[in-house]
C-alpha cells in the first residue's frame, strides 16, 4: 500500500494544490489515492469549499477527509504563521473507507456521542481502524471513546 505526503506553503490556492498534486502523483507513480487526509491553515478559510473540491478532483482521490490546524506539519517543516496545506494520500485498493461525522448531545446521563453509520457498526468483524479528527472546542473525546468501545470493541 503506497502512501505519499506533500506540503505546500504557496499563498495562492491553485498554486498550492498544483504543487501538492504534482508531488503526490510523482510519488504514487500515477496511481489514484483511495484516501487523502488534508490539513489546512486558516489562511485559506474563505475558500475551504473550493479547496476541498479542487483537491479531491486534482488528486482524483476517492475519499478526502481533513481539518484545519493552527500549526501545519509536513516532512521536516512546521508552519505556524504561513499559509500551508499538508496531505497524506494512500492507495488502499482492497479497503472500504467510510467517512462520517459524529455529533455530541447533552443528556441527563451526560454528553453522548452519536453518528456512527449503521454499515460501520454492523461490519465489526471487517473494521480495521478508525481515524478521528476532533474539534477541541465542541468534541468530547471520552464520549467518542465510549461509543467506539461499545460499538467497535478492540478496533484501534
Amino acid at each position: 500500500m503506497p502512501f505519499a505526503s506533500a506540503l505546500s506553503k504557496k499563498p495562492k490556492l491553485q498554486g498550492a494544490i498544483d504543487e501538492i498534486a504534482g508531488s503526490v502523483e510523482r510519488t504514487l507513480k500515477g496511481r489514484n489515492p483511495d484516501v487523502t487526509f488534508a490539513f489546512v491553515s486558516h489562511h485559506y478559510a474563505s475558500r475551504f469549499e473550493e479547496l476541498a473540491e479542487s483537491l479531491k478532483r486534482r488528486l482524483n482521490t476517492k475519499v478526502l477527509v481533513g481539518c484545519t490546524g493552527e500549526t501545519i506539519v509536513g516532512g521536516s517543516l512546521e508552519c505556524d504563521d504561513d499559509p500551508a496545506i499538508s496531505v497524506l494520500s494512500g492507495v488502499m485498493p482492497d479497503s472500504v473507507i467510510t467517512p462520517f461525522h459524529l455529533s455530541f448531545e447533552e443528556t441527563p446521563d451526560g454528553i453522548l456521542c452519536a453518528g456512527l453509520p449503521e454499515e460501520i457498526s454492523d461490519g465489526r468483524s471487517k473494521m480495521s481502524a478508525v481515524f478521528l479528527f476532533g474539534d477541541p472546542y465542541s468534541s468530547v473525546p471520552a464520549s467518542a471513546i465510549d461509543l467506539f468501545a461499545d460499538e467497535l470493541p478492540g478496533v484501534p
